[in-house]
This record gives C-alpha cells, sequence and structure tokens, in this order.
C-alpha cells in the first residue's frame, strides 16, 4: 500500500504536548486574522475583475460554499478553511497535518519558526534534500501517528478548525473599508437593500 503525505509538517516546540498548547494559543488570533484579510481581499479583487458588488461575490463564494460542503469536495475559491491534526511520538516528534485549500495558509502556516516540513511518500522517489536515515525516520514517525489504514481521526488530536467565511454578511461594508479605504463605492452597493 502506498502512502502519500504531502500535507505533512513538524512542529518544533518543547514540552510536548505542552508546548503544542502554546504554539496554538499564540497562532489562533493570528490565523483568525490572516483567514479574514484573505477572504476579503479575494472578494475585492473578485468584485472588481468581475463588476459585482462585494456584496454580490459575498453571496456567491457563500453559496458555493455551502454546495461544495454539502457535496464532500473542497474549492480552491470558495473554501477558507484551516483544519489540522497533530500527534505526539514516543520520541516527542510532534507531526501536524494541515487542511486548507488556500496556498496562502499553508504560507501562512509555514512562515512560523516552529513549523517545517515534514512530508512522506513512498509511491516515488524521495526527497531529493532528505537524507536516507531522515527519510526512514520519517516513515517511522508516520507509521506511528497513522497506524493501521492510517485515519487522523483515529490516531491523531484535532486543533480547533477555524470553517465557514471568515466574516458574516452584515460586516462586510465595515470590513472592506477597513483594508481597502479607497475602494469605488459603486462596490460596496447592495443590491438586495434597494
Amino acid at each position: 500500500m502506498s502512502t502519500t503525505i504531502y500535507n505533512g509538517y513538524q512542529l518544533n516546540v518543547e514540552n510536548g504536548i505542552y508546548g503544542v498548547q502554546s504554539f496554538w494559543a499564540n497562532l489562533h488570533d493570528r490565523l483568525e486574522t490572516f483567514r479574514k484579510e484573505l477572504f476579503i481581499k479575494r472578494i475585492v479583487e473578485f468584485s472588481k475583475n468581475s463588476s459585482q458588488s462585494v456584496y454580490e461575490t459575498y453571496d456567491l463564494l457563500k453559496e458555493e460554499y455551502e454546495e461544495d460542503m454539502k457535496k464532500g469536495y473542497r474549492s480552491p475559491f470558495a473554501d477558507f478553511d484551516f483544519k489540522a491534526s497533530f500527534f505526539v511520538c514516543q520520541n516527542s516528534r510532534v507531526l501536524l497535518l494541515l487542511y486548507a485549500e488556500q496556498r496562502e495558509l499553508h504560507e501562512f502556516f509555514e512562515s512560523h519558526p516552529e513549523v517545517s516540513y515534514y512530508g512522506y511518500w513512498n509511491n516515488t522517489e524521495p526527497d531529493e534534500e532528505v537524507s536516507e536515515e531522515e527519510w526512514e525516520q520519517r516513515k517511522a514517525d508516520w507509521d506511528e501517528a497513522l497506524p493501521g489504514i492510517g485515519v487522523p481521526r483515529h490516531s491523531m488530536m484535532q486543533f480547533p478548525d477555524f470553517t465557514g467565511l471568515p466574516i458574516h454578511r452584515y460586516q462586510l461594508k465595515r470590513t472592506v473599508k477597513q483594508y481597502f479605504p479607497e475602494i469605488e463605492e459603486s462596490l460596496l452597493v447592495d443590491p438586495k437593500s434597494s
């Protein structure tokens, strides 16, 4: 059976679970702010390119997100969710699986000094930048974290999920103006209030 873990990371923290808790406490608020900024940026860019109001774009994203969730899909256009599972190995290494459709959310997470990529796969050649010894250690660590059929919810703990749209519709105008004070007023007209 092949193993492919492309969304795997190592969390370089001291004190096992206590280090994980400290890292998460420090990340939580910054992550939520970043998700909101990314979401607003997407709305404004799409609205400018399509000549739709930010409300119409919001409604489009919301509709697509809700449809995709019903069908079990993840859409890079409308999905701003951030989910993570972690496991503390017997050797005290902390492994983490990150689930996010937005490339920018991965980049934000990877920008933290405690985070390093720790993927593993056995269906193609190993990562050339990793020694053979380290590659075997990654295999052992992921086998420990994901035993048997490798279902994360059976063996790993979950960080609280950041799911759904990062802001509500009623917050849209104020939030857009906060991040884009020079935005054209025509993009801020809510067609539902006319």
